[in-house]
């Protein structure tokens, strides 16, 4: 009869603790892609997914964008829009975050966009990225996610190029894993990474016409450069990277 009522309690107890950090909300999409050439407003709604009202908290906790983008971009809750402007808010201070002020009730979807102001059609090309964190601080243990807009933006009214300037690495130094962002038309089709006295350490055969997403955890730490190699086999960039 003990070990019943101690197998019972061990199985609440998970129950229990499964409650406490399940995740309360949904994202369309961990990752949204985004191709311009003069801005617009991109999408992520979040949706309670949980049975009780829940707030959410919001915030930028990493990016690697143009001036000139920045100027221009925005994020709008379903409470309020926010420019990235002195008159209202630094978006990329790493301030407090951001409440939306407005209760999620269960089954709930609301709006969560990026704005990029028309600014973007005279702003620089290139790739960038902005990654914002999401968090329920209804209870003691909230929950988090992260959601990540990458941003393709393209010269207005003429060809698209395949600078090698369009390439992003983020996180740099990485620890598990590296992403590398770069222009779709730039035709990557394999990647290699190289230490420092030119030794091939491994190589990575894409999916993605404009991301990917590279698994160092078995590399030794230390400083590498990748080598992005198009359908033809010629290498288009170097990048350099470090590996903690």
């Amino acid at each position: 009869m003990k070990k019943s009522l101690l197998i019972s309690f061990s199985v609440l107890s998970l129950v229990s603790t499964y409650a406490v950090k399940a995740q309360t909300f949904t994202t369309e999409a961990d990752t949204v892609f985004i191709t311009t050439t003069n801005g617009g407003t991109y999408h992520n709604d979040i949706t309670n997914s949980g049975s009780i009202d829940i707030d959410i908290k919001w915030k930028v906790t990493s990016f690697n964008l143009p001036q000139s983008w920045q100027d221009v971009f925005g994020i709008c809750d379903a409470n309020l829009c926010r420019n990235n402007t002195p008159s209202t808010s630094d978006l990329f201070n790493g301030g407090p975050y951001t409440t939306v002020g407005t209760p999620y009730t269960a089954g709930d979807t609301k709006l969560f966009d990026i704005q990029l102001g028309s600014g973007m059609a005279t702003a620089a090309s290139g790739t960038g990225y902005v990654t914002i964190n999401l968090r329920d601080n209804t209870n003691a243990n909230p929950t988090s996610k992260n959601i990540t807009f990458i941003i393709n933006k393209f010269p207005t009214s003429v060809a698209k190029t395949t600078k090698s300037d369009d390439i992003t690495l983020y996180p740099n130094p990485a620890k598990n894993e590296l992403n590398v962002l770069f222009n779709p038309d730039a035709d990557v089709k394999i990647i290699s990474v190289y230490n420092l006295i030119g030794k091939a350490v491994t190589v990575y055969r894409l999916t993605s016409n404009n991301s990917a997403k590279l698994d160092i955890e078995n590399i030794p730490t230390g400083i590498y450069f990748l080598r992005l190699i198009d359908s033809k086999g010629q290498v288009i960039a170097t990048r350099k990277f470090t590996h903690q």
